[in-house]
């Protein structure tokens, strides 16, 4: 902890002061309580894939924030340090992007996440594992026709069939020499 000591002097109207009293001292505790994972986003058992490769870590602390950091498991189950970051304040987030390249669609990732406070204390380790995802969904059988009784554009389209599907998206062009 820290120390800081006083002395006191009394002053009247007239200028008169009294001699400094005894030394007084207050001391900072040393801060021995460890930081807290509030909470990991996604949670463990969620799925990541190309377009969702970030997880989001949320720490809180007594008395102030260190570092956040991350390992990964290798395909031995060895963890290593992917990276850190600086937190800062008594509560604070940071994302970290995950690496995905070499890995197996189906496959699964294993994170480690713990939090040090500035005094050095750390939080429980938490290990979440994710699914890998690495294979879009397919579109079959595109149509389109532009009917002239509406002055409309019908698209059509055989979905994918794949449980997670969460939508389509339309690109529509102008020209054909475009891209």
């Amino acid at each position: 902890g820290k120390t800081w000591w006083y002395k006191i002097t009394a002053k009247d109207q007239a200028g008169n002061e009294s001699p400094f009293s005894d030394p007084v001292r207050a001391e900072k505790a040393k801060d021995t309580e460890a930081p807290e994972i509030v909470s990991i986003y996604p949670a463990s058992g969620e799925v990541m894939g190309e377009g969702f490769r970030s997880i989001s870590v949320l720490a809180g602390e007594n008395a102030g924030l260190g570092l956040a950091k991350v390992w990964l498991a290798d395909g031995d189950g060895e963890y290593q340090e992917l990276t850190e970051k600086s937190l800062e304040g008594i509560q604070a987030s940071a994302v970290f992007e995950l690496p995905l390249q070499g890995l197996e669609d189906g496959a699964e990732l294993r994170v480690k996440v713990s939090v040090l406070d500035r005094a050095g204390n750390a939080s429980q380790e938490i290990e979440n594992v994710y699914l890998l995802d690495l294979t879009a969904p397919a579109v079959a059988a595109a149509g389109a026709e532009y009917l002239e009784e509406t002055k409309t554009v019908s698209l059509s389209w055989t979905g994918a069939d794949e449980e997670d599907l969460s939508g389509y998206r339309i690109l529509r062009k102008a020209r054909e020499e475009e891209n």
